[in-house]
């Protein structure tokens, strides 16, 4: 039949076409979504070559053995899925996970711990970054999580735990150890990614040692920190303002038994310096400013001299804010010798230097209190140096040596730290340097001073007097005691007239005269 009238039979099957693509669509519609179920998946004795040849010396890591089981995968479902994770390292150390959530929405929580890592494998990527060399070192890491995915696919994550690393040691490539510690402990970090907050309860600093070398041209290892400063400056001019920065708060960081030492190379002869013993806390530290800290730490200096650093101030400011007393007793000044050497002129003989300072930093204005207090400071052997101060150095330091041989400075300075040009030590120095030129060029303004009086150049006489006035007779009472607390000084005081004593003394001779003289009449 369909041959015998076609056409009607074509007309029908292009009417019924739309019909059966309706039907087509709806089978589709009704179909179930792909799913997938498995109850468990295990991954036993496995491992894993990582090799990293994007840098100069190949990185290399081996882990082994893997071993992972995952328990409910039923996706997409509500579900709750587990999964255990063992990842050994070839090198030494185990990562353990352990999770629990679910698929849709991704949610999970758990505990990721790093038991005995060891850190010298991971020098091929910290070499291509700096110039430096771990030697040894061990990290732990425990930290619980709760981490979840919106519909927006926006992450949160929120952490805490802590973590240490032990038995540390640190170098420059082929050269001296830098840094070394028994342990390095952090404890109660509180990580929140949405915040963008990072918070850490305590730090504890116990048995670090650590030294910063100058070479002759004055540079070390620091220079690296310092090229990466100026290259993130250049990064935050372009950079958006709607990256907000992370804010970093440490509750207390505790240093215990520390030893710092500091080598300088670029001087002559060359300086050292070390910081044994030191312990103390600091408190508060907040990168957004919001939190005032305060430290106090103690430490020896050279193996013997006490010192005691005490303040407060908002450190990660800018401008910093600070306000710090430090108390130093009897260090040894002979150390002192590339020092005075270059800005005296001459080596130290011998000596012993205390200092009570108080110094306060606010919107960049300083303001320094110092005491200082030199016991039987001398200089020794002359030294060339252009930086030397041109006065006579010797003569100024016995003005201001009194009869037990001690030298006590009280030094005010003041400074504007807004100038580049500027520094805390700079303006010190400077005002200590202007006390030794003053003593030195103006001897009796400076035992004045040192006496208890004003600084003063003459003593004052009424014009055509040969007899002190109050004010006068003060200044000698003054000078005296200065002079008795100095019996190896002595002083030569040299008179001089000048234009008001000749009227005066002219007035004088006058008036004498005419009241000598008998008047007839």
């Amino acid at each position: 039949k369909a041959s015998e009238s076609p056409e009607p039979e074509q007309e029908r099957s292009e009417e019924e076409a739309p019909e059966n693509n309706d039907e087509a669509t709806d089978n589709t519609e009704s179909a179930p979504d792909w799913q997938l179920i498995t109850k468990n998946l295990y991954v036993k004795e496995g491992s894993l070559l990582l090799n990293d040849n994007t840098h100069a010396d190949a990185g290399t890591l081996i882990f082994k053995p893997i071993n992972l089981a995952v328990h409910n995968i039923h996706w997409p479902s509500r579900d709750a899925l587990k999964a255990e994770l063992a990842l050994g390292f070839d090198s030494g150390g185990e990562l353990t996970l352990t999770t629990e959530g679910t698929l849709e929405p991704i949610a999970f929580t758990g505990e990721l711990r790093l038991n005995d890592f060891t850190l010298p494998p991971l020098n091929p990527w910290l070499a291509e970054q700096m110039p430096l060399f771990i030697e040894s070192g061990t990290a732990f890491l425990i930290q619980e999580f709760e981490l979840a995915l919106d519909d927006e696919d926006a992450l949160s994550l929120v952490a805490t735990g802590k973590a240490h690393i032990d038995d540390f040691s640190l170098r420059e490539m082929d050269k001296r150890t830098i840094a070394s510690w028994a342990s390095v402990v952090v404890d109660n970090t509180q990580l929140n990614l949405q915040e963008q907050q990072l918070r850490v309860g305590n730090i504890l600093l116990d048995g670090v040692n650590s030294s910063l070398n100058l070479a002759a041209d004055g540079s070390s290892w620091l220079d690296i920190f310092a090229d990466e400063a100026g290259d993130d400056v250049a990064a935050d001019t372009t950079s958006h303002e709607e990256d907000a920065p992370w804010r970093v708060i440490i509750d207390d960081i505790e240093l215990r038994n520390n030893k710092l030492s500091y080598y300088d190379a670029s001087l002559s002869p060359a300086f050292r310096i070390g910081l044994d013993d030191l312990s103390g806390h600091l408190t508060n530290i907040d990168t957004a400013g919001k939190q005032e800290s305060a430290f106090n730490f103690t430490a020896r200096v050279d193996g013997n001299a006490p010192l005691t650093l005490k303040g407060k101030g908002f450190l990660l400011n800018d401008p910093i804010s600070l306000e710090l007393d430090t108390v130093l007793e009897d260090y040894e000044m002979t150390r002192l010798s590339p020092f005075t050497g270059s800005f005296l002129g001459y080596l130290t003989q011998s000596g012993q230097l205390s200092v009570e300072s108080q110094l306060k930093i606010h919107e960049n204005l300083l303001d320094t209190n110092n005491k200082i207090l030199a016991k039987r400071f001398y200089l020794g052997d002359k030294v060339e140096s252009e930086d030397a101060i041109s006065a006579p150095i010797k003569l100024g330091l016995s003005v201001l040596r009194d009869r037990r041989e001690n030298i006590n400075l009280p030094v005010k300075a003041k400074g504007d730290l807004a100038d580049p040009s500027v520094s805390v030590s700079n303006i010190i120095l400077s005002t200590f340097s202007n006390i030794l030129v003053r003593a030195a060029t103006s001897p009796f303004s400076v035992l004045m001073g040192l006496g208890g009086g004003s600084e003063q150049e003459y003593l004052p006489f009424a014009p055509g007097s040969v007899s002190l006035g109050e004010e006068g007779k003060k200044m000698v009472a003054t000078l005296a005691q200065a002079l008795k607390d100095r019996p190896r000084l002595r002083v030569t005081l040299t008179g001089a007239a000048a234009l008001p004593d000749q009227e005066a003394m002219a007035t004088q001779l006058v008036g004498d005269d005419i009241l000598g003289r008998r008047w007839e009449g």
